[in-house]
């Protein structure tokens, strides 16, 4: 009799230590619920800080593209760093219609924003690259032509045309022509002239003199 008065005291003081720990783990259980609970309840209570321009929000979250900047065959192709252009802001762009747009931030200057945009009719077709120049207002003040592929005639010639692009750190800008008649398809480009800009305290690109 007293060994199973034993046993079943041994037996009940098992399932209170069972039960305790059990307990003990519950109630930590739960408290990490009501801290991870309490912490989304906080976060979602806050204010959201950003209350800027759409445009200045989109050029903020752009990759920035090093310079100096030159042409490659490369680049072009791929368009490695640039983002799409959600359609709204094709016209703050300086595009007026539904084209395909990437852009990438450059190197700000002391007083102007600078973006690196691509334009691009279809899958086929190279794209054509503009360096643009916006105010601190992310309204766009000018825009250059940088690289582009086109037919037309030199001379009376008809054939192909390609501009290339060099930009230095201080954004003096020389761009190259090239041309490629028809009758000579296999031909390589050849060069035709070169200009170079440079950017005016007003944010617009300036032509320089040519070398005499």
């Amino acid at each position: 009799m007293m060994k199973k008065s034993i046993i079943w005291v041994s037996a009940v003081l098992l399932m209170m230590a069972f039960g305790c720990r059990n307990h003990n783990r519950m109630a930590e259980y739960q408290r990490k619920i009501d801290s991870i609970k309490k912490a989304e309840t906080t976060k979602a209570m806050l204010p959201v800080p950003d209350n800027r321009e759409p445009l200045t929000v989109f050029f903020d979250s752009l990759s920035m593209i090093a310079l100096p900047l030159y042409y490659t065959p490369e680049f072009v192709e791929y368009l490695p760093q640039m983002t799409p252009v959600p359609k709204l802001f094709n016209s703050s762009m300086g595009c007026e219609g539904d084209q395909k747009l990437k852009a990438a931030i450059l190197p700000p200057t002391p007083h102007f924003n600078m973006v690196l945009l691509a334009e691009r009719m279809d899958s086929i077709t190279p794209p054509t690259l503009y360096l643009c120049v916006f105010d601190h207002d992310n309204v766009m003040q000018d825009r250059l032509t940088i690289y582009e592929r086109a037919d037309g005639d030199l001379n009376g010639e008809i054939g192909s045309m390609k501009l290339e692009y060099s930009v230095t750190s201080r954004y003096e800008v020389t761009l190259m022509r090239f041309f490629r008649s028809d009758n000579k398809p296999d031909a390589d480009f050849e060069w035709k002239e070169s200009r170079k800009f440079h950017i005016n305290r007003e944010g617009h690109f300036e032509e320089e003199p040519a070398d005499l």
